[in-house]
């Protein structure tokens, strides 16, 4: 049966493009019978497949598709194909492209005879099953493969499903000590990782990738193609790679141990990006942080390397990278093993609290958070057009570079990588009388303002979550990591994240005001309390009592806002910091709470 997901790794126009190019057809031949020799274009190889199965489709929807140039073109490119890829054990040739094609599975007898002998054809395919079946015969009875038989059964799943794959990856996993590595092996291997994950874009071992006629660049390690559904493995690279070394998976980002963890890992964080890609083609709101990164190095172009591990695509890749490599090696390898690589994926995650970002051109320094809005505004004026092509972008900001907050009251977006960069640059930025002229405005519902209200909370929620196991993280094992800082210490760490809560508490509370005299039966005083309530104790007050040594002058400017403002609860809660703080000074520590009474209860406590 074709296969819907590889057709749609490109686009109809480059079948049509390609099958109507006598030129193009050739290259494609030369580059899949050089599929796994350095040299070979990526492009091609992952094209080749999806050409199959598009050509396969046509045929189901249309027989007559068998008689068109476009199939001439195609059957002739895979008659030279089937001739000449094929493998020697001693006398006997195998001829692979019958049993791996899934063209020939639509192919009628007329149509075969034509252009092939269909008793050889269907010699070829039954003498295949056989051989096969043999070597998977020979894993379940635990014998040992040939270096040959190992090539061969690695190079026939390669490039089709079977489902006795996994069966093939526990022989290898089970053999990695006598198992000499090869180009055909490791294709089979990052295979099995894309199709075990249903197909989310296909893996491709090649020296080059074809991004446009004119530009055909190097792999230099492994990326995703930013334009269609494959990723690229730099043949050259790997080809030294070490099966019996587990050593990078000592770090959660690093490019100095090549071995079989790093494989399994890069070909995970590929997948990834493949998986954000789809996310922006389903129109759902996770992929807006990728287009986000693509609109804003769209315009500035120098701001990619140098912000490269601070991005939060590359920060979600590297997290779910590690966690998607854990569930494989706890499976194959080792239970042990798979809990490093869940550490090293939470450590990838804790990259969200101290990574920065370099405005393009200069030498300032920003947050994640205020890169990707400030920087995005300007590219937007810059570049208008970039609102078309980047449509999740157009969602939260306008031609102008003005955000739209229409987003935080529609939906609950702060599950989101984007989501929660865009409510925390509104808490933190938008002025509160633009916030309470919309909840005035009619447009919005109470429940509406209800989502902006719990999309404002859930920014200190996830800030609190990471900030929980900050203590226990090692920052010397971020080396290797781009992440744009020097001398960003824990204390500093967390004071910028209790100032940042603090300050987004003012706005929270004015909403939260606003929206009890919109809807006052909906959002009543007790509601109010309680949002207060748990915003003070869930999130401020464990930030605040986090700090070993606080930034006492910072702090203390923001408690003279709170001073400053017509606010009761603001007025209370700088009363309640002041005397912690003075108390810590003393080195005592005071636990306060608020609680939705507005009483103030003390609980001092040595500690």
């Amino acid at each position: 049966m074709y296969n819907n997901k590889y057709i749609a790794a490109f686009p109809e126009e480059e079948y049509i493009n390609i099958l109507n190019s006598p030129s193009m057809m050739k290259s494609l031949e030369d580059e899949y019978l050089n599929k796994y020799n350095s040299g070979c274009n990526t492009f091609y190889i992952a094209m080749k497949e999806s050409l199959d199965h598009y050509v396969a489709k046509q045929i189901k929807i249309n027989k007559d598709y068998t008689n068109t140039e476009e199939f001439n073109n195609y059957i002739n490119c895979i008659k030279n194909i089937s001739k000449n890829n094929t493998e020697r054990f001693g006398l006997k040739k195998i001829y692979i492209e019958p049993s791996v094609n899934v063209v020939f599975n639509y192919l009628d007898k007329e149509t075969l005879s034509k252009y092939f002998s269909n008793t050889m054809i269907n010699i070829i395919k039954n003498s295949n099953k056989k051989f096969v079946d043999n070597i998977f015969n020979k894993i379940e009875d635990n014998r040992i493969l040939s270096d040959k038989e190992l090539s061969f059964i690695s190079m026939y799943l390669d490039n089709t499903k079977d489902n006795r794959y996994n069966k093939y990856i526990e022989y290898v996993f089970n053999n990695l000590d006598n198992i000499k590595p090869n180009t055909k092996i490791l294709s089979a291997i990052v295979s099995f990782l894309a199709k075990d994950k249903n197909d989310i874009g296909r893996c491709v071992f090649g020296s080059y990738d074809r991004i446009t006629d004119t530009y055909i660049p190097e792999i230099n390690v492994a990326h995703s193609n930013p334009f269609f559904d494959y990723c690229c493995f730099d043949i050259d690279y790997f080809s030294d790679i070490k099966f019996n070394s587990f050593d990078s998976v000592k770090s959660s980002r690093t490019l100095e141990s090549k071995d079989i963890m790093f494989l399994l890992f890069t070909a995970y964080h590929e997948l990834t990006h493949q998986r954000q890609k789809n996310d922006v083609k389903n129109n759902d709101f996770r992929g807006a942080a990728l287009e986000i990164n693509n609109a804003i190095n769209s315009v500035f172009k120098d701001s990619y390397k140098c912000n490269h591990d601070a991005s939060e695509i590359e920060i979600d890749a590297d997290e779910n990278g590690w966690k998607d490599t854990a569930f494989f090696v706890n499976k194959y390898i080792d239970k042990k093993l798979a809990r490093q690589c869940m550490k090293n994926s939470e450590d990838a995650s804790y990259r969200r609290l101290f990574s920065k970002k370099k405005v393009s051109g200069t030498n300032k320094i920003l947050t994640n958070v205020e890169y990707d809005m400030r920087v995005l505004a300007k590219a937007v004026k810059e570049k208008p057009e970039i609102l078309e092509k980047f449509p999740s972008v157009g969602k939260i900001i306008s031609k102008e570079g003005a955000y739209k907050t229409t987003a935080l009251f529609k939906d609950i977006i702060v599950d989101t990588p984007a989501g929660w960069e865009f409510s925390n640059y509104i808490l933190n930025n938008v002025p509160f009388k633009f916030l309470e002229s919309r909840i005035d405005s009619g447009k919005f519902s109470d429940k509406e303002v209800l989502n902006l209200l719990n999309n404002f909370i859930e920014v200190p929620h996830k800030n609190t979550l990471l900030i929980k196991k900050l203590k226990d993280i090692d920052m010397d094992t971020y080396k290797e990591t781009e992440t744009n800082i020097d001398n960003y210490d824990k204390d500093t760490i967390y004071n910028d994240f209790f100032c940042e809560c603090a300050t987004g508490f003012i706005t929270f509370n004015k909403v939260l005001n606003a929206a009890n005299k919109k809807f006052p039966n909906t959002i009543n005083k007790n509601k109010v309390s309680g949002y207060n309530s748990f915003y003070i104790n869930n999130y401020y007050y464990e930030m605040l009592t986090n700090i070993k040594n606080p930034d006492y002058d910072r702090i203390n400017r923001i408690m003279n806002c709170y001073d400053n403002l017509d606010s009761k609860e603001l007025k209370l809660i700088s009363q309640m910091t002041r005397n912690y703080l003075n108390e810590k000074a003393k080195n005592n520590e005071v636990e306060t709470l608020f609680d939705e009474d507005k009483n103030i209860k003390k609980d001092h406590r040595k500690k």
